[in-house]
């Protein structure tokens, strides 16, 4: 049996990461779900399976940091 609860906050805490870097060079507005999922080299439909909108996937990165 695979460990998929690892494999899920791996995949979170990398799509976190993609948006946090994007945001070092753009405005947040900006930046798109397409273009995050590009920085991760997943599928929009990847992104959107752990998150529902943009604002979790940044909620998520500072809930991470705290």
């Amino acid at each position: 049996m695979r460990d998929t609860s690892a494999r899920i906050q791996k995949t979170k805490n990398a799509i976190s990461e993609a948006l946090v870097s994007l945001i070092r060079n753009n405005s947040y507005e900006e930046i798109t779900v397409q273009e995050i999922a590009a920085v991760c080299n997943i599928s929009r439909r990847t992104i959107y399976r752990h998150f529902k909108t943009k604002e979790e996937i940044l909620s998520y990165g500072f809930r991470s940091c705290v």
